[in-house]
Parts: structure tokens; C-alpha cells; sequence
């Protein structure tokens, strides 16, 4: 039907919203002319309104039905479970915000690089919750493969000081077929870092000292 020989009069209800008035037309890039009107939603407010998303239902308020509609769901998603105050809930929150909201701070270390929450503990909180359990105290989410994303399989409870040495800047070294970051292996050999670091800074091998020592100890 060709909208534009309909007669829409003042008064007039689509929705929450009321016809005020006609407005200039708005033309498309291609030059075809779309009737728009002057509306007055219930809560108030006025706004432009294409003919055709009255008549197609698309718009039926000034955006209060959606916002309003968009509350409830997440009072009633917060409701549903009850951990809306926990610990883990936080921790939910966070992981998809930086991965998923370009608004976050975190967002250029997670999301820009492509790193991603699964669909369904991005759906629910609850498969979520089913899947981690509660938060132990002094831990904190880890992806063991810390370019893989965040999904069942790679996540775990760690340690800030087992996910510092699991990130993609620290560097791997692999002894008789085992494979730590730098610093771990500086524990278990007893080695110094700061002079382990200017080893590795200078392209040597940062064991060399101890690999010496058993060539000595074997002639």
C-alpha cells in the first residue's frame, strides 16, 4: 500500500504514540520522499516518526516501552538466580565487558583481540555459575591458553601470581622437555631473575650457568 495517500489526522494512536503533526518529508539518497510525523509519546516525550514504522508497529513508543521492557528482563534475570551481589557475579560481569563492550578500559587487551565469552555463559549467568562454582577466596578467572577464549575447557581458578606467568608477554623456556615461564623456573633452580632477564635481553641461553655446571660435573 503507498502510505502516502493515507490520511493520518492529528490525534491519531500507534502505540503509546499520539499524531501531532505532520513533518517535512525526509528523502532518501535515491531521492524518494518518506512521510514523517511530529509524535507525542505517553511518558511525554515528542519525536520524529516514519509513517511506515508506525504503521508496521516497528516503533510504537519513544524508546520508554523497550527500556522499561529491557529492566524488567534483567530484574527478573537478577531475581531468577539470586547472586546478583555474589562474588562470582562480578567476575561474570567483568569477563564479558571487556571482552565484549569497547567502552571498557580492558576492552583493547580482550575483545580487540579476539578474545570472546562463549555464547551460552553469555546467555546465562547460571550455566555460568553451574560450570565454575563459587568463587574461592583470593582466586581469580585464568584461561590456561591465554590467547584462547573464555569457554568450558580454559578457564580456571588461579592465583593473581599463576596468571601473571600465564599471559603471552612472558617468556616460555622448556628443560628436559618441560615447559614454565622465566620466573618459575628461576624458583625451582634457585636462580637470581634480574640476572636471568639481561641473559634473555642479550640472546643468551638463560640457564647457561647451570648448564656449565653439570657438563663440569659429568667430565
Amino acid at each position: 500500500m503507498d502510505t502516502r495517500l493515507l490520511e493520518i489526522k492529528p490525534g491519531d494512536r500507534y502505540g503509546m504514540l499520539s499524531i501531532v503533526a505532520e513533518a517535512p518529508r525526509y528523502r532518501k539518497p535515491s531521492g524518494i520522499p518518506i512521510r514523517m510525523f511530529v509524535c507525542k509519546c505517553d511518558c511525554g516525550t515528542e519525536k520524529q516518526v516514519r509513517l511506515s514504522s508506525l504503521r508496521e508497529g516497528t516503533t510504537v513508543s519513544c524508546g520508554c516501552f523497550h527500556k522499561a521492557n529491557a529492566g524488567r528482563a534483567l530484574r527478573a534475570a537478577v531475581t531468577t538466580h539470586g547472586k546478583s551481589h555474589t562474588p562470582l557475579y562480578y567476575v561474570w560481569q567483568a569477563m564479558i565487558q571487556r571482552c565484549h563492550s569497547p567502552k571498557n578500559k580492558s576492552y583493547q587487551r580482550y575483545g580487540a583481540r579476539g578474545i570472546s565469552v562463549c555464547q551460552e555463559w553469555r546467555d546465562s549467568f547460571e550455566a555460568f555459575s553451574d560450570y565454575m562454582g563459587p568463587r574461592p577466596i583470593g582466586l581469580t578467572i585464568d584461561r590456561k591458553n591465554s590467547v584462547g577464549n573464555y569457554e568450558p575447557g580454559n578457564v580456571r581458578w588461579a592465583t593473581y601470581t599463576e596468571q601473571a606467568r600465564n599471559t603471552r608477554r612472558n617468556h616460555l623456556h622448556t628443560i628436559n622437555g618441560e615447559t614454565k615461564c622465566l620466573a618459575e623456573w628461576c624458583e625451582i633452580l634457585n636462580e637470581p631473575w634480574t640476572t636471568v632477564k639481561k641473559r634473555v635481553a642479550a640472546g643468551h641461553d638463560p640457564f647457561i650457568r647451570l648448564r656449565r655446571e653439570r657438563c663440569d660435573r659429568r667430565s
